[in-house]
């Protein structure tokens, strides 16, 4: 017997008694398999399974959970496989599961072998999950592979369920980083002092060396032109870099249906059609929601609840990586993907995370995926310090680190009129980190508490109603929200953090269960 079965058989009997007991007050009480869903006792030797059903209806009964844990219980020891059913505590039912009922299961999983479990649920749905997406300029380290498990997991139980997943890989092969690794890996192989912002590690040596080897006129080609020697050697050690990580993903068993090139992001077409980063101003621009101001060209991202507006290209002509952002977003729309996951390390910023609250310039009026008050879902085995953001047509996920976000000051015209505001909003800003399920918002500081606040908490209160913000161990509300009624909740959490802080042996912020990865 699965434990969705279970659950089935536990749902009809409690139907059946409300039909029999609950009179016409109850007539629109309907109990769901989700309703009475089973889970490991946290102690063996209460049971296979245990259920609190009885506490969930009892009140809306007007019975004891006692009461109707028992009445539960006695029709529950007749399902077949069921050995026996017991009553625990205030109303939860234990359940035991028989010797022949352990054996059906394995008999079904031997003769279905790979099609265990699989179901057609989600049939019909294209989901992009996005997922590790280091920076090319080094090797994975242990912080990736927890992303990598994680992503690739998510994948399998999604394709299980019967949707279409394209598993994707964003490389961030362009911007600045990438000329750092350039200059890194050319010093390296010339065997030059290394630059004083060079990358650290033994690996850059190594890839010297092969660079040296691939490249062996690269000491002449520098002499005539270092220009030419650098771009040389970055592509070339860059390409080594990339097959490393390929490689070592492999290995670990985890696979990519689509490498992304974020350089293709900034390639103009083929017959003379602007870049995809282009093409997204201009598609931002037809709605409205572009403006210059001192050369540069603008995002309007306040009208969306973030905390300041965004620049889209620099006074240079340069773009930011939030251009970027926007345009690899509307290359999966346009690639026909309804569902949208992204896996966000502890280093996302806060321009990166302003970049997926943009999609919501980009689609239409936004919703949650997965309920927040339950984990139904196949994709509830996603659990961390995360934020649930979706739109209705074109659904986003993002899955972020308990660093999702960081404060930052907003343009100079705007900074002076922020500071007035800041004391209201020391709760959201000071040394938050939360903690409680799939859809809740986490928020962390610098060390500083004069930082502006990050939007990312109001604006998923707005999409996800439903959440709570908690500090796991302050007890105070996290929320951003500048409505009076929740001054008092704010100043107390304040002061909460006041006086953690005074206290050596208790800090007033701790991370709790993340792990670093790019």
């Amino acid at each position: 017997m699965t434990p969705q079965e279970l659950a089935e058989a536990l749902a009809q009997i409690l139907n059946d008694i409300i039909a029999a007991h609950g009179g016409d007050d109850a007539r629109d009480i309907v109990a769901t398999a989700q309703d009475t869903a089973v889970d490991r006792p946290k102690n063996r030797e209460h049971g296979d399974w245990a259920s609190n059903a009885a506490m969930k209806f009892a009140k809306r009964l007007g019975q004891k959970p006692r009461e109707l844990a028992a009445e539960i219980a006695d029709r529950a020891a007749a399902i077949e496989g069921v050995a026996k059913a017991e009553i625990a505590g205030p109303g939860f039912i234990n359940i035991t599961l028989d010797v022949a009922s352990a054996g059906e299961t394995a008999r079904r999983v031997v003769e279905q072998g790979e099609q265990y479990g699989r179901s057609d649920t989600l049939a019909g749905q294209h989901i992009n999950l996005e997922f590790v997406s280091a920076n090319p300029t080094g090797p994975l380290h242990m912080g990736h592979t927890r992303w990598a498990a994680l992503g690739d997991s998510t994948a399998r139980v999604l394709r299980a369920a019967g949707a279409e997943v394209t598993s994707e890989y964003y490389i961030n092969d362009a911007g600045a980083q990438m000329n750092k690794f350039g200059r890194s890996v050319l010093a390296a192989a010339l065997g030059e002092e290394a630059p004083e912002d060079a990358y650290p590690g033994a690996y850059i040596g190594e890839l010297g060396r092969q660079i040296r080897e691939q490249i062996p006129n690269l000491p002449e080609i520098a002499a005539k032109n270092r220009d030419e020697a650098l771009e040389q050697a970055q592509e070339l050690g860059y390409q080594l870099q990339l097959a490393e990580i390929k490689d070592s993903l492999e290995r670990f068993n985890v696979h990519f249906d689509v490498y992304f090139s974020e350089r293709s992001l900034h390639a103009p077409g083929e017959n003379g059609e602007p870049s995809p980063i282009a093409a997204a101003i201009d598609r931002l621009r037809e709605q409205g929601h572009v403006f210059e101001d001192d050369d540069a060209i603008w995002v309007r991202t306040t009208d969306f609840g973030d905390d300041k507006d965004r620049v889209f290209t620099r006074g240079n002509g340069i773009f930011t990586y939030f251009a970027a952002d926007a345009a690899y977003y509307l290359s999966k729309k346009d690639r026909g993907f309804g569902e949208k996951i992204y896996l966000l390390g502890q280093t996302t910023t806060a321009t990166s995370v302003a970049s997926r609250q943009s999609r919501g310039l980009l689609a239409t009026t936004p919703r949650p995926i997965f309920p927040c008050s339950s984990a139904s879902s196949s994709t509830s085995t996603v659990r961390s310090s995360r934020s649930v953001l979706a739109t209705s047509s074109n659904s986003t996920t993002c899955l972020s680190g308990s660093a999702a976000t960081r404060c930052g000051t907003g343009s100079r015209a705007t900074r002076q009129t922020r500071h007035s505001r800041l004391t209201a909003k020391k709760c959201a800003a000071a040394q938050m980190t939360t903690r409680s399920s799939t859809c809740s918002t986490p928020t962390r500081a610098p060390a500083r508490l004069t930082a502006t606040p990050p939007p990312l908490a109001s604006i998923a209160r707005r999409l996800l109603p439903n959440c709570s913000h908690t500090h796991p161990r302050l007890n105070c509300s996290a929320s951003c929200s500048s409505t009076p009624a929740l001054s008092r909740a704010r100043q107390n959490c304040v002061s909460r953090i006041a006086s953690r802080a005074s206290s050596k042996n208790s800090p007033p912020h701790t991370t709790v269960g993340t792990t670093t990865a790019e």
